[in-house]
């Protein structure tokens, strides 16, 4: 979702700049915005973001692709937003208004459809009862009375593209970011912490017997199923066994080399770091392989049964290619028929990638697309991933969702599966093949992209990647809560008028800056969240933050709240920022968790939207990183 913060550098930059566009086009080509009134004691909203032509996006609650307006607080304190009405239309400010019973928390954002539903339930899905037009029209915020916007985009926002998202950029300033190594003082348990005076209230608080630690604590016991079951996992290190690959998954699928197939030196692995290894097939098509005797015994036949797969592997083309090979056959063992299962070309001698599933090569079996850059597929290590969710396949290329397609049949039965080649050694493929991974189930984006940044297979579905501290003998077991007193400085100067944390937690926190609450979600622990959510890093961003903050020494204070002092999994890492002036912020590649900036006034301009199957609308900026 967007998000955004800033600091003026320049005393007024961003006053005189809001004065500006209240009275004049911000851009050629560009629609006036009336920005929010700037008097910090008047609680207002704003729409930060909307998105008018949604080919591929976020979908709604009926898993309609309806277009979205994303409303945003930029204030501290909450906002009632009964009465509040949105418009397509100058000439009737009250076209559609919100129902009693939503609250928009300081900082917080909320979703409304711009479906033409006309839904008004608080605490489901809002639908207004208009659509957007995706060739340009007015689109403005009105508070529940008046008739003066809180956001306007007039006459009217310029034509859009398909799955870029409309709003307001800022450029960060990285050199004022709180980074998740920054170090900090721990605090566990409700006992001896003075009252409040621990957040940053009254200073200074003697910390002196609290615990070093980082900006980025918890615990995770990956004892216990994350939800997507791993599988298989080679990665092809230990060669302490011979010919044998070792499955590292603890389910011991373990693979026999065939043929001319062998281990690389250590350091030929994808990493080049001594010890790493890969499998390597030598130049292909000689009946070079790896079996998986376990198949047989219904190592994988979960697959089957949830029909959803994720196979994760690093690849390194050899100078043969392209070439007629298969890359990996799990096979169903049909007779008379098409048997193969999962199969992967990369690429095919036309330079197409293929991917087929429960046979071939039609429509519901098959996806592909023509990779023209060899690079992609030779002299190199990419990592790629073919993704099988129900009838929705994918494939991503180095984290990135590159091809897919939503018309796939029901997986089959696995028999059998070669690595490096099909069926008894056949079409084998040229080059090396590391780190190689199967889960029976739809890994998310988020996943994908740190498995194609170095993430180990083991930790998917983990809070792991994101702690620095380990609390795993100090908490688990003996206190459900853990304080972080983080200090940071601002120069002297202006302060900033802007300000957002990002923050990944398990299961509610508490924050405050200064001595001043900011922010709270699930505190006290009303429900355990799930890992998928824990991991999923939550926004909220604030103006007229110069109350709260001062030059010199400044208190984030954080309090993690976990749903017993037994459980499995805790985590809680902050990060926050802002933004240095009004020029636009770089636009991100398509298909990534697309950063798009919200803060005013700064200029209009689009940015790409996220990828199908996004369960909300991009989030970005300029952050202490979550």
């Amino acid at each position: 979702m967007p998000k955004a913060a800033s600091v003026s550098r320049s005393p007024g930059l961003l006053r005189r700049v809001a004065g500006l566009l209240a009275g004049c086009t911000a851009l050629a080509g560009t629609p006036d915005i009336v920005p929010p009134p700037t008097t910090p004691s008047v609680p207002r909203a704003v729409i930060s973001e909307f998105l008018a032509d949604n080919t591929s996006g976020l979908r709604d609650e009926d898993g309609d692709t309806s277009d979205w307006i994303e409303i945003s607080n930029p204030g501290i304190d909450p906002i009632d937003l009964a009465g509040w009405r949105l418009t397509d239309r100058a000439d009737s400010p009250g076209r559609w208004r919100f129902p009693a019973g939503v609250i928009l928390p300081g900082g917080g954002r909320l979703v409304v459809f711009a479906s033409g539903k006309d839904r008004t339930v608080a605490g489901r899905p809002l639908h207004a009862g208009f659509r957007l037009d995706a060739g340009g029209e007015y689109l403005a915020l009105f508070p529940p009375a008046g008739t003066v916007p809180a956001t306007a985009f007039a006459p009217a926002f310029p034509p859009q593209r398909p799955d870029v998202s409309f709003g307001t950029g800022l450029e960060e300033d990285p050199s004022v970011r709180v980074e998740d190594s920054r170090p900090a003082r721990l605090g566990l348990g409700p006992a001896g912490d003075a009252g409040a005076t621990w957040t940053g209230s009254s200073e200074p608080f003697d910390d002196s017997a609290w615990s070093l630690a980082t900006a980025a604590i918890g615990y995770d016991d990956l004892s216990r199923d994350p939800g997507e079951t791993l599988l298989a996992w080679w990665t092809f290190d230990d060669v302490s066994l011979g010919r044998t690959a070792l499955d590292s998954s603890g389910r011991s699928a373990h693979g026999t080399l065939v043929g001319p197939a062998g281990f690389t030196a250590s350091g030929g692995g994808r990493s080049g770091r001594p010890g790493d290894r890969a499998l390597d097939l030598g130049s292909g098509g000689i009946g070079s392989s790896m079996h998986v005797e376990a198949a047989a015994r219904g190592a994988f036949d979960l697959l089957q049964a949830r029909d959803r797969v994720t196979i994760s592997l690093w690849t390194f083309g050899g100078t043969r290619l392209p070439v007629a090979h298969n890359l990996f056959w799990f096979d169903s063992g049909e007779v008379g028929g098409d048997s193969r299962n999962l199969l992967v070309h990369l690429p095919w001698s036309d330079r197409m990638i293929y991917f087929d599933t429960a046979g071939c090569c039609s429509a519901d079996t098959r996806i592909s697309r023509q990779e023209p850059d060899p690079s992609r597929w030779r002299g190199q290590w990419n990592h790629y991933v073919f993704l099988k969710d129900g009838p929705r396949k994918e494939i991503w290329q180095n984290g990135v969702l590159w091809h897919d397609g939503d018309r796939a049949a029901p997986l089959k039965a696995v028999r059998s599966l070669w690595v490096g080649s099909g069926v008894e050694g056949a079409g084998s493929y040229p080059g090396r093949i590391d780190d190689m991974a199967v889960w029976a189930g739809a890994l998310t984006g988020t996943d994908i992209r740190a498995l194609a940044g170095g993430l180990p297979a083991n930790a998917v579905g983990s809070y792991r990647p994101w702690i620095r501290s380990d609390l795993t003998g100090s908490m688990r077991g003996s206190t459900d809560r853990a304080r972080l007193r983080i200090a940071f400085n601002l120069p002297d100067g202006p302060l900033p008028d802007w300000l957002r944390l990002d923050l990944r937690h398990d299961d509610g926190f508490r924050a405050w800056i200064n001595g001043r609450e900011v922010a709270r979600d699930n505190a006290p622990v009303m429900r355990t969240r799930t890992k998928a959510e824990g991991r999923q890093a939550a926004t909220w961003q604030w103006s007229d933050v110069a109350s709260l903050l001062r030059p010199g020494r400044n208190i984030l204070a954080l309090e993690g709240f976990n749903d017993r002092a037994a459980g499995p999994d805790s985590c809680c890492r902050p990060g926050s920022g802002w933004v240095d002036n009004g020029t636009a912020a770089s636009s991100p590649p398509p298909a990534r968790e697309n950063p798009t900036t919200v803060a005013w006034p700064a200029s209009p301009r689009s940015r790409p939207s996220r990828g199908t199957g996004a369960s909300r609308p991009s989030r970005s900026g300029c952050d202490w990183p979550a």
